[in-house]
């Protein structure tokens, strides 16, 4: 027997509905007669093999078949006996707080310091901690993870007890010809920070000759054989001119580009003006042509996201202190410290974690709950990222418009309507 899966995702549009899964980040569109046709055999536990029996029609046996496999393949109706706890865990490991430079954007707000301080005890505890969760990702990072005299050594240790995949996160400073060939070795993919497009946007926020290093980190790097390699991109108000130039340089590197929104937490505190709050967008009516016309000809063009810190992705900070984002660590509770609980796998794969205080209140700043959002037709489409989400909300004129914009857009996506 069948039941709709715990992630339900439910709207309604008129005479149309979409039901999706919001871990899976899958969805369908279908009438509201047959999803209470079909709703109605899930609550009388009536399974795909009587619909010869209830069915007169052939054509109706052969819809509702078809649509029960797909809802099945999408996992929005799951098996009555399933508890879809998670099984897959991503985690960010803050490996340090240090860092040999000082960005101005830092959510780490990572301390810059000569003299480095490591309880190589206490972080091997950790990494214990860690890879008895058996996660299917570690993401090794920092402060600067390379700053640690005995990083090699860790990541050779990581890399030995685990069957998951492994990547790097780092300033790309530290990195040489000799060491290259040592990250090619443990690492499936290096992510480098440099937050502009040449020596002059990367030092405005990374500082003085940074840029030089993280070019020759990515030389050194694809001369020892890494072939995955991303280069990332803070957005803020006073750069926004350099986000083309740098996506033309991540091309002629062959790098993959990530661009990420800045995030006033951290040191970023001290620049809440980077923060895009775009008071000067305009409704333009209708929905630009050109995008009508891509989404006539790619239905269904509209791509549904799910929050990682809700299903799985953790950070761990130097610590052992435990979030369910990086940029939550600065102004939430921690959902607890990796090394006081005795079962971990238990805390994850049961998912004891949801009981705490942080989660519970992490998953009220989810955008579907939010007052303004609770009736919207679109709302699960439009933010995915609670923080984001939230920050957004600080500018009420910023949000308003692009409220008004988005909607429109992803209501034609969705509904096919203006």
């Amino acid at each position: 027997m069948r039941k709709f899966t715990k992630n339900l995702l439910f709207l309604q549009n008129k005479e149309q509905v979409i039901v999706g899964n919001k871990f899976e980040c899958t969805f369908l569109k279908m009438s509201r007669e047959c999803y209470d046709i079909l709703n109605g055999f899930v609550n009388k536990g009536i399974g795909k093999h009587e619909y010869e029996n209830i069915f007169e029609d052939k054509d109706d046996k052969e819809y509702f078949s078809e649509l029960h496999d797909k809802l099945v393949e999408k996992k929005i109706l799951v098996d009555e006996n399933d508890k879809e706890l998670l099984t897959d865990f991503d985690i960010q490991w803050e490996v340090t707080n240090q860092c040999n430079l000082h960005c101005k954007h830092c959510i780490a707000d990572a301390v810059t310091t000569k003299t480095l301080i490591a309880d190589r005890d206490e972080i091997y505890a950790i990494a214990d901690k860690i890879l008895s969760v058996k996660p299917k990702l570690i993401t090794v990072t920092g402060g600067e993870p390379m700053v640690l005299p005995f990083f090699f050594e860790l990541s050779e240790y990581l890399k030995k007890n685990t069957d998951g995949e492994m990547n790097l996160m780092t300033n790309g400073t530290y990195i040489n010809e000799e060491n290259a060939i040592r990250i090619k070795e443990l690492y499936d993919k290096v992510f480098i920070s440099v937050d502009g497009s040449d020596e002059k946007s990367c030092s405005e926020i990374r500082g003085a000759g940074v840029f030089a290093k993280v070019m020759n980190a990515i030389k050194c790097l694809k001369a020892a054989g890494v072939k995955d390699i991303s280069l990332s991109f803070v957005l803020t108000a006073q750069n926004r001119e350099h986000e083309k130039p740098f996506l033309k340089l991540c091309r002629n590197l062959e790098v993959s580009p990530m661009v990420r929104t800045f995030s006033p937490v951290g040191r970023g505190k001290d620049h809440k003006d980077w923060y895009i709050q775009d008071e000067s967008v305009e409704d333009n009516d209708p929905v630009d042509p050109e995008f009508v016309k891509k989404t006539r000809e790619n239905q269904p063009y509209i791509e549904f996201g799910a929050c990682g810190g809700r299903y799985g992705s953790f950070t761990v900070n130097a610590k052992g202190n435990m979030f369910l984002c990086a940029p939550y660590e600065c102004s939430e509770k921690p959902i607890g410290n990796i090394l006081d609980v005795d079962d971990i796998r238990k805390y994850f794969y049961e998912e004891e974690f949801r009981k705490t205080e942080s989660y519970l209140n992490f998953e009220k700043k989810m955008p579907e709950n939010f007052k303004r959002c609770k009736e919207c037709s679109v709302k699960y489409f439009c933010w995915h990222c609670p923080f984001l989400f939230e920050q957004s909300l600080k500018n009420e004129k910023s949000f308003d418009n692009y409220c008004k914009l988005r909607k429109k857009e992803i209501g034609f996506s969705l509904w096919g309507e203006i």
